[in-house]
């Protein structure tokens, strides 16, 4: 039909569908424009003939996720590929690293006012008290000094969330050091996790004081 349509042989025909099945092949591999109407065999012949691979689909995401119009030939096919690829790709880390700034600062806000609803559960009582972490910082701080994983794994989100809060279990006679780290589950309404440094277990005194408190 193809040979019918553009008046050419069987074998011209046959190396087009040939050319046209690799393009399709070939463009898989670029999520970015999947879904989008543009010519992939123009996009495979370029790439062939500029010797890209990966490079470019890294390009494309850059000019998908930045906003450019790929309709237009000289940002789907610029002449100095290298030249543009550097300079899309170094944009589109700028106004990446621009956006997980201000996610970041907007769930560190987040934090510090979901904190203030648990410090109600702070007390001092004997020789110990809890401690509410008021930052970010505060549960990485933590995790840090006492070599466990609270400053990661998404303890802060669940605290924002209203999943858990973490709670730190110090000393009366030395507030401002890390000493047991406590999980509490809002909806179990008991403690989900206690642990010392390394994950050891706490003495059994500091275990049985968390228990009264939960």
């Amino acid at each position: 039909l193809y040979a019918y349509d553009k008046h050419v042989s069987l074998e011209e025909a046959r190396d087009y569908m040939y050319e046209k099945h690799q393009a399709d092949y070939f463009c898989r591999k670029f999520g970015a424009i999947r879904g989008l109407k543009l010519d992939r065999l123009k996009i495979y012949r370029y790439c062939q003939e500029n010797g890209i691979d990966r490079a470019y689909g890294d390009y494309l995401t850059a000019l998908v996720s930045l906003g450019y119009d790929l309709n237009d030939t000289k940002n789907l096919f610029p002449k100095n590929f290298r030249r543009m690829h550097d300079l899309r790709v170094n944009e589109w880390d700028a106004e990446k690293a621009k956006k997980e700034k201000k996610a970041r600062a907007k769930f560190n806000r987040d934090f510090r006012k979901a904190s203030q609803n648990y410090q109600e559960y702070a007390i001092k009582d004997g020789a110990y008290c809890i401690v509410i972490p008021g930052s970010v910082r505060d549960l990485v701080v933590e995790g840090e000094k006492l070599d466990h994983c609270v400053g990661k794994m998404g303890y802060d989100a669940k605290m924002v969330n209203g999943v858990s809060f973490i709670a730190f279990l110090r000393c009366n006679n030395n507030p401002g050091r890390p000493y047991v780290t406590i999980e509490f589950g809002m909806k179990e309404k008991r403690i989900l996790q206690i642990y010392g440094k390394h994950d050891s277990r706490p003495k059994q005194e500091a275990i049985d004081w968390a228990k009264d408190w939960g």
